[in-house]
């Protein structure tokens, strides 16, 4: 069964995307929110793996601990990759489909498809750092067959290339171009808009949309004060606006804001061939961009 399920990828790959497949040289791999690179070659089994719809609190509890977030979306499928070569199978990895952070990002990009039940946002990729270089595209394609069997005939995913270091020097992501997204054929369809973003010492950030809910007083953003009292802010004195304590909160937690050039962001459309026809892309599909080394990219109009 699992020999026919990698054949059943492949096929998703080539047929599916119809495009030319992108030789990947690394891979990020993870392990206890820790990165390394896989640079194996022509070494992954397919018929050693399998991956299918997993529960919920499995899933959330292997990605919190692995992933470099530490974090779960709004996650509303959930897919596992195993590993068949032991005695009883392992998680080595798993795929979650989500809400993006605003619908809108998925209705300029589709602006035909319902958000939710037909379009989502892969908002965690993580695989175990013993996976072999290529499993990562395998994953992926496995992961597109299963969603549009779950009737999804799009996805959207980014791509941070911004490295996220630690005031203590400790690299925390690397940076991440979408290789693996490009190695199933993956549309580019540019970079979010640029923004400010608030940086913790211990490499974590603060959306400007989170700031704006603590200055607001919004209900979800205790989460967010939470993080800054942690991070060593004193509490809200009696009186003190919300304006004036985030400041000063910034200020104690040792926050620094920086400028980010935006994510990178790739699309597929899945289905039948009938299906994906009448798919319309509502935003440019643009040549993908040169990738010089983990955290850097360009592209043809910046070298010039």
């Amino acid at each position: 069964m699992r020999v026919k399920q990698s054949l059943r990828a492949h096929r998703f790959v080539q047929q599916v995307l119809e495009l030319e497949p992108f030789s990947c040289e690394r891979g990020q791999r993870w392990r206890d929110r820790e990165f390394s690179w896989q640079r194996q070659r022509c070494v992954f089994e397919p018929d050693r793996y399998s991956i299918g719809l997993i529960d919920r609190a499995l899933a959330k509890e292997f990605v919190v601990r692995h992933h470099y977030s530490g974090s779960w979306p709004a996650v509303i499928h959930q897919m596992g990759m195993y590993d068949h070569a032991g005695v009883r199978p392992r998680l080595v990895g798993v795929a979650a489909l989500s809400y993006p952070t605003s619908n809108a990002s998925l209705i300029r990009a589709f602006p035909h498809l319902e958000v939710g039940s037909q379009s989502l946002v892969l908002g965690r990729f993580v695989l175990l750092d013993d996976v072999p270089l290529n499993g990562e595209s395998w994953a992926l394609a496995e992961t597109l067959r299963l969603a549009a069997g779950l009737g999804l005939r799009a996805v959207l995913a980014y791509a941070d290339p911004v490295a996220r270091v630690a005031a203590d020097g400790t690299i925390i992501m690397p940076g991440h171009d979408g290789i693996g997204y490009r190695s199933c054929n993956a549309l580019y369809i540019g970079r979010t808009a640029a923004r400010p973003m608030w940086l913790l010492p211990d490499a974590t950030t603060i959306p400007e949309r989170s700031l704006q809910k603590v200055r607001a007083g919004e209900p979800s953003a205790e989460h967010t004060v939470r993080r800054l009292l942690a991070a060593g802010a004193s509490p809200r004195r009696h009186g003190q606006s919300r304006r004036d304590w985030l400041a000063q909160a910034l200020s104690e937690a040792g926050a620094i804001k920086t400028r980010h050039g935006g994510n990178h962001r790739f699309a597929w459309t899945i289905g039948a061939r009938h299906q994906r026809s009448r798919i319309t892309i509502g935003v440019p599909i643009i040549p993908l961009p040169t990738v010089h080394r983990a955290g850097h990219a360009t592209d043809a109009s910046a070298r010039r």
